[in-house]
């Protein structure tokens, strides 16, 4: 196991969250989430994540109220977030469901992006 990249699991929720505490408003592969909610929803779901998200470790809420983001969550959603380069692939094997991954580098580090939101560095 001590060669195993480390991985994050996240709901699209959560990954536009993380996503925005780094500055961006826009995730290539992930459908707004937030889509036809209003307001006061969007803020009481953000609140929710938060308390979520700090539970599991991927953040820590300063008494202030700022947000500080593990490094590691950092690195991985910050190269959705922010990639150079990304390539979106579609998988069909026989007899099975497409299965779409969206791929994005950032210099010395490739996180892709599957179906269920793992984000899963690539490090060669």
């Amino acid at each position: 196991m001590e060669n195993e990249a480390p991985t994050i699991t996240c709901s699209a929720q959560e990954l536009a969250f993380l996503a925005r505490v780094l500055g961006s408003d826009t995730l290539l592969g992930v459908d707004d989430p937030y889509m036809g909610r209003l307001a006061d929803e969007i803020e009481a779901a953000d609140l929710e994540i938060r308390d979520a998200l700090a539970g599991r470790r991927f953040i820590q809420v300063q008494p202030e109220g700022g947000i500080v983001m593990d490094v590691g969550v950092a690195a991985l959603v910050g190269a959705c977030a922010f990639p150079d380069v990304s390539f979106v692939a579609s998988l069909t094997p026989a007899g099975k469901e497409t299965v779409e991954r969206t791929l994005h580098v950032i210099p010395y580090l490739a996180v892709e992006q599957g179906p269920c939101l793992m984000l899963l560095p690539r490090i060669d």
